[in-house]
């Protein structure tokens, strides 16, 4: 349980991190696609070559685990670019509350309709809370969000932030219950190493 609450909180400081960086990058550098693809080509990059060193160079994967690789590959490109465009709009609060309540809704919703998973009240209540958070924003910056196009879009990318974020945990947790011979960091390099090739083909293509 402990170790379980550890790595929790190691998972919300890098999330956290990840958002700082990113909102970093969004305030030093031009704000166009080109920008947000060549920073997630750098990223899946050197995750890519992280994660096969971890894997001790051994890049073995069996096809489900290839098609999951490939389905999470595309889920982090979404959440990804959509990050990025997000945050030139709108603050870094809003951001990150979109991310955080997809990130529990989602997979929550997954694991009770298909894997049979016990909710606690805990948990019920964390989602009614970050739910409200997500939600509070738009209803008090109703005028803004109506008169302003910039901010409309911000909150429109928002909501879409929020339907996709979360889904490629779920996409993960098929991974581990998969009983697959495939090794975690060879699993997550795939990940990188699918999302690279990916990104520089919409980035040749704009």
């Amino acid at each position: 349980m402990l170790i379980g609450i550890i790595f929790i909180l190691l998972f919300v400081l890098a999330s956290g991190g990840q958002m700082c960086f990113n909102k970093f990058y969004q305030q030093n550098v031009e704000n166009t696609l080109v920008s947000h693809y060549i920073y997630l080509l750098v990223m899946s990059f050197l995750a890519a070559i992280c994660y096969y060193i971890l894997a001790d160079f051994n890049l073995q994967i069996d096809t489900m685990s290839f098609i999951y690789a490939l389905m999470a590959c595309l889920v982090i490109v979404a959440c990804q670019i959509l990050t990025l465009i997000c945050m030139a709009n709108v603050n870094l609060t809003m951001v990150t509350v979109s991310t955080n309540a997809g990130n529990l809704l989602w997979p929550t919703l997954f694991g009770m309709i298909f894997l049979n998973e016990k909710i606690s009240t805990t948990t019920i209540i964390g989602i009614v809370f970050i739910l409200l958070a997500f939600f509070v924003p738009f209803i008090f910056n109703y005028n803004e969000i109506k008169n302003d196009k910039t901010t409309k879009i911000g909150y429109i990318i928002c909501i879409l932030l929020f339907l996709v974020s979360g889904h490629v945990n779920s996409i993960n947790k098929l991974f581990t219950l998969s009983n697959s011979s495939t090794s975690n960091s060879s699993y997550l390099s795939w990940i990188n190493i699918i999302m690279f090739p990916l990104v520089l083909l919409v980035f040749v293509f704009l």
